[in-house]
Protein backbone atom coordinates (compact mmCIF):
# COMPACT_ATOMS: atom_id res chain seq x y z
CA UNK A 1 0.00 0.00 0.00
CA UNK A 2 1.34 3.40 -0.95
CA UNK A 3 1.58 6.48 1.18
CA UNK A 4 -1.65 8.36 1.80
CA UNK A 5 -1.70 11.78 0.17
CA UNK A 6 -4.42 13.23 2.39
CA UNK A 7 -2.87 12.34 5.78
CA UNK A 8 -5.91 10.17 6.59
CA UNK A 9 -3.69 7.58 8.25
CA UNK A 10 -2.13 10.25 10.47
CA UNK A 11 -5.55 11.53 11.55
CA UNK A 12 -6.98 8.06 12.12
CA UNK A 13 -4.39 5.46 13.17
CA UNK A 14 -7.08 2.75 13.02
CA UNK A 15 -7.31 3.34 9.26
CA UNK A 16 -3.62 2.56 8.87
CA UNK A 17 -4.06 -0.61 10.93
CA UNK A 18 -7.06 -1.67 8.84
CA UNK A 19 -5.14 -1.11 5.60
CA UNK A 20 -2.16 -3.07 6.92
CA UNK A 21 -4.37 -5.98 8.00
CA UNK A 22 -6.27 -5.96 4.70
CA UNK A 23 -2.97 -6.20 2.79
CA UNK A 24 -1.91 -9.16 4.95
CA UNK A 25 -5.31 -10.83 4.46
CA UNK A 26 -5.11 -10.56 0.67
CA UNK A 27 -1.95 -12.66 0.58
CA UNK A 28 -2.73 -15.05 3.45
CA UNK A 29 -3.52 -18.72 3.09
CA UNK A 30 -7.28 -19.30 3.01
CA UNK A 31 -8.82 -21.14 5.96
CA UNK A 32 -12.46 -21.29 4.92
CA UNK A 33 -12.45 -25.08 4.61
CA UNK A 34 -10.95 -28.09 6.38
CA UNK A 35 -10.04 -30.26 3.38
CA UNK A 36 -9.92 -29.76 -0.38
CA UNK A 37 -12.13 -31.66 -2.78
CA UNK A 38 -10.54 -34.45 -4.84
CA UNK A 39 -9.01 -33.06 -8.05
CA UNK A 40 -11.61 -34.55 -10.42
CA UNK A 41 -14.48 -33.18 -8.36
CA UNK A 42 -12.62 -29.88 -8.04
CA UNK A 43 -12.44 -29.42 -11.82
CA UNK A 44 -16.15 -30.16 -12.18
CA UNK A 45 -16.97 -27.80 -9.30
CA UNK A 46 -14.87 -24.96 -10.69
CA UNK A 47 -16.76 -25.15 -13.98
CA UNK A 48 -20.00 -24.44 -12.09
CA UNK A 49 -18.74 -21.34 -10.26
CA UNK A 50 -19.46 -17.79 -11.39
CA UNK A 51 -15.91 -16.87 -10.30
CA UNK A 52 -13.08 -19.35 -9.71
CA UNK A 53 -11.90 -17.24 -6.78
CA UNK A 54 -14.90 -18.65 -4.90
CA UNK A 55 -13.23 -22.06 -4.71
CA UNK A 56 -12.79 -21.83 -0.90
CA UNK A 57 -16.58 -21.50 -0.50
CA UNK A 58 -17.08 -24.47 -2.81
CA UNK A 59 -14.62 -26.52 -0.75
CA UNK A 60 -16.44 -25.62 2.45
CA UNK A 61 -19.83 -26.62 1.04
CA UNK A 62 -18.28 -29.90 -0.04
CA UNK A 63 -16.83 -30.37 3.48
CA UNK A 64 -20.25 -29.86 5.06
CA UNK A 65 -22.02 -32.06 2.50
CA UNK A 66 -19.50 -34.87 3.13
CA UNK A 67 -19.39 -34.67 6.94
CA UNK A 68 -22.10 -32.70 8.73
CA UNK A 69 -25.06 -33.62 6.53
CA UNK A 70 -24.43 -37.40 6.58
CA UNK A 71 -23.75 -37.32 10.33
CA UNK A 72 -27.03 -35.49 10.96
CA UNK A 73 -28.96 -37.90 8.72
CA UNK A 74 -27.41 -40.91 10.50
CA UNK A 75 -28.18 -39.50 13.94
CA UNK A 76 -31.84 -39.06 13.03
CA UNK A 77 -32.23 -42.15 10.84
CA UNK A 78 -31.15 -44.44 13.65
CA UNK A 79 -32.80 -42.38 16.39
CA UNK A 80 -29.53 -42.19 18.28
CA UNK A 81 -30.34 -41.22 21.84
CA UNK A 82 -26.83 -40.93 23.22
CA UNK A 83 -25.86 -37.66 24.84
CA UNK A 84 -22.20 -38.50 24.24
CA UNK A 85 -22.67 -38.99 20.48
CA UNK A 86 -24.75 -35.81 20.35
CA UNK A 87 -22.02 -33.92 22.19
CA UNK A 88 -19.34 -35.23 19.81
CA UNK A 89 -21.47 -34.25 16.79
CA UNK A 90 -22.12 -30.78 18.23
CA UNK A 91 -18.46 -30.17 19.16
CA UNK A 92 -17.12 -31.40 15.82
CA UNK A 93 -19.70 -29.52 13.76
CA UNK A 94 -19.38 -26.26 15.63
CA UNK A 95 -15.65 -26.55 16.25
CA UNK A 96 -14.79 -27.24 12.63
CA UNK A 97 -17.49 -25.58 10.59
CA UNK A 98 -19.86 -23.08 12.22
CA UNK A 99 -17.70 -19.98 11.83
CA UNK A 100 -16.62 -20.99 8.33
CA UNK A 101 -20.15 -21.83 7.28
CA UNK A 102 -21.63 -18.56 8.55
CA UNK A 103 -18.94 -16.63 6.67
CA UNK A 104 -19.78 -18.54 3.48
CA UNK A 105 -23.52 -18.09 4.07
CA UNK A 106 -22.99 -14.33 4.47
CA UNK A 107 -20.87 -14.14 1.34
CA UNK A 108 -23.23 -16.22 -0.79
CA UNK A 109 -26.24 -14.11 0.19
CA UNK A 110 -24.46 -11.08 -1.25
CA UNK A 111 -23.07 -12.81 -4.36
CA UNK A 112 -24.33 -15.86 -6.17
CA UNK A 113 -21.79 -18.66 -6.13
CA UNK A 114 -23.00 -20.80 -9.02
CA UNK A 115 -23.67 -20.02 -12.68
CA UNK A 116 -27.26 -19.58 -13.96
CA UNK A 117 -27.39 -23.08 -15.50
CA UNK A 118 -27.04 -24.62 -12.04
CA UNK A 119 -28.46 -21.79 -9.95
CA UNK A 120 -30.42 -24.28 -7.84
CA UNK A 121 -27.08 -24.99 -6.11
CA UNK A 122 -27.21 -21.46 -4.70
CA UNK A 123 -29.97 -22.73 -2.40
CA UNK A 124 -27.80 -25.38 -0.71
CA UNK A 125 -26.34 -23.13 1.98
CA UNK A 126 -29.35 -20.96 2.90
CA UNK A 127 -32.05 -23.65 2.73
CA UNK A 128 -30.60 -27.15 3.13
CA UNK A 129 -27.47 -26.66 5.24
CA UNK A 130 -28.21 -23.62 7.41
CA UNK A 131 -30.54 -25.50 9.82
CA UNK A 132 -27.57 -27.75 10.68
CA UNK A 133 -25.93 -24.64 12.13
CA UNK A 134 -28.95 -23.27 13.98
CA UNK A 135 -30.09 -20.87 11.28
CA UNK A 136 -33.71 -21.39 10.18
CA UNK A 137 -34.04 -22.28 6.51
CA UNK A 138 -34.16 -19.09 4.41
CA UNK A 139 -34.09 -16.77 7.43
CA UNK A 140 -30.55 -15.46 6.99
CA UNK A 141 -31.34 -13.57 3.79
CA UNK A 142 -34.50 -12.11 5.30
CA UNK A 143 -32.62 -10.86 8.32
CA UNK A 144 -29.27 -9.86 6.91
CA UNK A 145 -29.88 -8.67 3.36
CA UNK A 146 -33.49 -7.50 3.44
CA UNK A 147 -33.66 -6.00 6.94
CA UNK A 148 -30.09 -5.26 8.04
CA UNK A 149 -28.80 -3.74 4.79
CA UNK A 150 -32.02 -1.85 4.01
CA UNK A 151 -31.91 -0.21 7.44
CA UNK A 152 -28.14 0.32 7.06
CA UNK A 153 -27.33 -0.91 10.59
CA UNK A 154 -28.90 2.31 11.89
CA UNK A 155 -29.52 2.36 15.62
CA UNK A 156 -33.24 2.61 16.29
CA UNK A 157 -34.31 1.29 12.89
CA UNK A 158 -32.34 -1.93 12.47
CA UNK A 159 -33.36 -4.14 15.38
CA UNK A 160 -30.06 -6.03 15.22
CA UNK A 161 -27.89 -2.93 14.92
CA UNK A 162 -24.62 -2.94 16.80
CA UNK A 163 -24.07 0.75 16.14
CA UNK A 164 -24.91 1.77 19.71
CA UNK A 165 -22.34 -0.57 21.23
CA UNK A 166 -18.60 -0.11 21.56
CA UNK A 167 -16.74 -3.05 20.07
CA UNK A 168 -13.84 -2.62 22.48
CA UNK A 169 -16.05 -2.71 25.60
CA UNK A 170 -16.56 -5.88 27.62
CA UNK A 171 -19.69 -4.33 29.15
CA UNK A 172 -21.23 -3.72 25.71
CA UNK A 173 -20.27 -7.26 24.65
CA UNK A 174 -22.09 -8.65 27.70
CA UNK A 175 -25.27 -6.81 26.70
Amino acid sequence: MGESTDNTNQKHPATADACRLAAIDLSSQRNEYVFEMPSRLRQAGLSLLMDERDEPALNLLCNVLCTTLPAAVLLHAFSVQSNLIGLVYFAANYGLFVQRFLLTLHYTEHRKLFKPGCSWLNHLAPYLLSPLFGVPSGAYKLHHVIMHHVEDNTWGWDLSSTEGFRRDSLACFAL
